[in-house]
């Protein structure tokens, strides 16, 4: 990890009753430790919620994304001060993360040393997903990103070895996608003609063939 970053970005997990689950607590936490030690450096709450699962509603009526969520887990029961995170709440999977994490935040901030925060069993593909959205276009140097998993341990297990096997398919799927789209104006356009998260005239297929993986959503 750089000793001074800019921005921490946090995927999103899902959201239990009004609070983000425990895995993506881990995240929070050991986001809210670094941003203790460096004053300086933003936080970026990312994602929507998932396709797979309708975005869940308050007491309110009102939709609970997971990047307002942990934006509030941050902020009121972790202390750290709102106007250090920032929620993104237009992804809706890994690939939106990167994709809109980038638009949204690090080139309109001129962000370069970003630190990306999410559970082990989801590191392979961040790292993956992320190393390829931000240095398509990128002059040389012009992001360093860092990768930090967080512990798995006391989780269910049989969630984590769904979530593994998923997580694996997925890093092969996307090598397809990754030999024909290498700049950011065709990642722009794949994401919103092909993509069914954001194509409007796709529909989402399940992937989700269990309980244990949907519980990891």
């Amino acid at each position: 990890m750089a000793d001074e970053l800019d921005l921490i970005l946090i995927p999103g997990g899902g959201v239990r009753g009004n609070q983000p689950p425990e895995w993506v607590k881990r995240r929070l936490v050991r986001a809210a430790e670094i941003a203790r030690q460096q004053p300086k450096v933003g936080i970026i709450t990312l994602s929507k919620g998932t396709p797979h699962k309708a975005i869940p509603c308050g007491e309110d009526g009102r939709s609970l994304y997971d990047s307002v969520v942990a934006r509030d887990y941050l902020t009121k029961e972790l202390g750290i001060d709102p106007r250090r995170v920032m929620a993104e709440s237009n992804s809706r999977d890994t690939i939106g993360d990167g994709y809109f994490s980038r638009k949204m935040f690090a080139e309109p901030l001129g962000a370069r040393r970003l630190h990306i925060i999410t559970s082990d069993f989801h590191l392979p593909r961040v790292r993956e997903i992320f190393s390829w959205a931000y240095n398509m276009g990128a002059k040389r140097d012009q992001y360093q990103l860092t990768f930090e998993g967080v512990s798995d341990i006391g989780l269910d297990q049989e969630m984590i070895a769904a979530r593994i096997e998923k997580e694996q398919s997925r890093i092969e799927h996307l090598q397809g996608t990754k030999s024909r789209v290498s700049t950011m104006d065709q990642l722009t356009k794949w994401l919103y003609t092909e993509h069914a998260a954001y194509a409007p005239h796709l529909k989402v297929e399940p992937v989700v063939q269990n309980a244990a993986l949907l519980g990891s959503y």
